[in-house]
């Protein structure tokens, strides 16, 4: 693994030259960058529908009490919707997004019977 200090390169341009070859390796294109977020989500779906109860334990050890996130229900019908079923349909987003979605107030949500309708 490569390590260097960010202020060094900014102050001394003899890591320019050092700086240009790595950042030229870099080659993230948007198809590239789409199937890798869809193989991130089929990960996240996967550990979801295999390990329930381990997915709730790695949202505490990440500091996101499961049990403290607000409640929410369907805008049209009223019936709970779980967060754990609503970050396997958006778990693309990453989680820090998707909790973010979750407790903002201003967001209605749709039960997946609703949505279809």
């Amino acid at each position: 693994m490569l390590k260097f200090n960010l202020d060094s390169i900014i102050l001394n341009k003899s890591y320019n030259n050092k700086l240009s070859p790595i950042i030229s390796s870099i080659k993230i294109i948007p198809s590239n960058l789409k199937t890798k977020k869809k193989n991130i989500a089929k990960i996240w779906r996967n550990f979801i529908n295999s390990k329930r109860e381990a997915f709730i334990s790695l949202l505490d050890d990440i500091g996101i009490n499961f049990t403290d996130l607000e409640k929410r229900t369907c805008f049209y019908c009223g019936n709970k919707i779980d967060f754990i079923d609503f970050f396997y349909l958006n778990s693309s987003l990453g989680i820090g997004k998707v909790v973010e979605i979750w407790q903002n107030i201003m967001i209605q949500f749709y039960c997946n019977k609703c949505s279809e309708k």
